[in-house]
């Protein structure tokens, strides 16, 4: 897990500096912090460009965009 995602609770924990750097996306526009949640570079999912899923990819490419900074 990366260390801006750790429990941060204890004192212990923030010496450590768990959890320094974490960013809440609910403080950043249309909700999206460009942040590693993983610590590999990987995709789960890929829509399909049928029914919801077409708006679906719609909306995962304009995030995309956006967290690659366009």
């Amino acid at each position: 897990v990366p260390r801006h995602l750790q429990d941060r609770h204890s004192a212990a924990a923030k010496a450590f500096g768990r959890g320094d750097g974490y960013r809440y996306a609910h403080d950043h526009p249309d909700g999206i912090a460009a942040q590693d949640y993983l610590g590999v570079e990987k995709r789960y999912y890929e829509p399909t460009d049928r029914g919801e899923e077409r708006d679906l990819a719609l909306r995962l490419e304009e995030i995309r965009r956006r967290l690659a900074g366009g």
